[in-house]
This record gives C-alpha cells, sequence and structure tokens, in this order.
C-alpha cells in the first residue's frame, strides 16, 4: 500500500522505512546499534586474548575514522577494524555494504600498515539484520578474529535477540508514540 508514514509523513510507511529511516524513532538507531557492539567487545575481551576499543578515533594513527571496534590481537599481530550494521538490509545488499566499508576505512588501514609494520590490518562488517538476519558475513568476521563456532553461535543469537527486542520496542514507539523503559532493553 501507499500509506504515508504516521509519524513523518515523509515517505511510506515500510518495516524499512519504521526501523532505519523515519527521523521520530532515530533515537533507537544509536542505542540498538551501540548495545550489540557493546556485547560483541565484551564478548570478544571474554573469549580471546585481545584490546577492544569501542567507537573512537583511531587508536592507531591520528585518523579521525571512528571504526565500530578497534581489535588488536598481539599473538597474530593483527588488527581488526570492525564496523556493526545493525539495518534493514536485504541479502543481495550485504556485499555492496561490506565493500562501501572496505572502501571508507581502505586509508585508515594503509595508515595503520605503516604505522605498525609487519603488523596485518583487516576490515570486516558485522550484520545484524532486522528483524534478525545474520548474514555469513557476520560468522566469517568473527571466525577471522579466532572465535570458535560455539562462540559465534552465541554471539549471534544474543546479538539477533537484541536487536529483535530493541525493534519491537522501536516499532512499538513509531505507532503509539510511547517511549518504552530503555534500561530493561539493556540487558
Amino acid at each position: 500500500s501507499n500509506k504515508r508514514c504516521r509519524r513523518c509523513d515523509a515517505l511510506d510507511e515500510t518495516i524499512a522505512h519504521g526501523f532505519c529511516l523515519c527521523n521520530f524513532s532515530s533515537k533507537f538507531w544509536l542505542a540498538r546499534h551501540n548495545a550489540v557492539a557493546s556485547f560483541i567487545a565484551t564478548r570478544l575481551r571474554r573469549d580471546i586474548d585481545c584490546e577492544v576499543t569501542i567507537d573512537t578515533e583511531s587508536v592507531f594513527t591520528t585518523s579521525r575514522l571512528r571504526p565500530d571496534l578497534q581489535v588488536k590481537i598481539p599473538s597474530k599481530s593483527s588488527i581488526f577494524l570492525i564496523d556493526i550494521k545493525c539495518s534493514y538490509e536485504k541479502e543481495d545488499n550485504i556485499d555492496r555494504v561490506n565493500e562501501a566499508n572496505l572502501f571508507h576505512y581502505s586509508d585508515l588501514i594503509k595508515s595503520i600498515q605503516a604505522a605498525w609494520s609487519g603488523w596485518k590490518v583487516s576490515c570486516h562488517t558485522i550484520v545484524v539484520g532486522i528483524p534478525g538476519a545474520w548474514p555469513k558475513l557476520s560468522t566469517d568476521a568473527l571466525e577471522k578474529l579466532g572465535l570458535n563456532d560455539k562462540q559465534i553461535k552465541f554471539i549471534a543469537k544474543h546479538c539477533i535477540k537484541s536487536n529483535i527486542k530493541w525493534c519491537s520496542a522501536q516499532w512499538q514507539y513509531h505507532k503509539n508514540g510511547i517511549a518504552p523503559d530503555t534500561e530493561s532493553l539493556k540487558s
């Protein structure tokens, strides 16, 4: 149908619009994303011997780019830049999202490689799709960090569950305008 959005009247009110485009419920975008990023960072610190920084300018160079996670694994002489997407991505668009991230961070990768001679530097994308997709791309990124299947499945299950919980609250807010208790969503 061509029903205009009940909140912004700018676009057709599709699920993708409600979750990812409508400014009325935009405060949920970052909260949903940060809940996933924080959980993944916590699990990485717990499951592998690494240093993780969240959403900061590069700790390896003077670049002002801010990957969602910067993971340093000294035992592998490796630095991983992780970009997390909690978005309404169709399967055929996920590769394009990853290619865009690789392009976006390509200068930062080169800069880190120059500053950290001998270290391997790579960029990976983790997509937690709406309303609950976990593409192979996300599994591949976590495998490259050194996580095993059991650890990856645990992270995927939690991230999907968290994303669905946040999306449900966001959709209710979009529909009726009543803000949920966001503290209860953080667990």
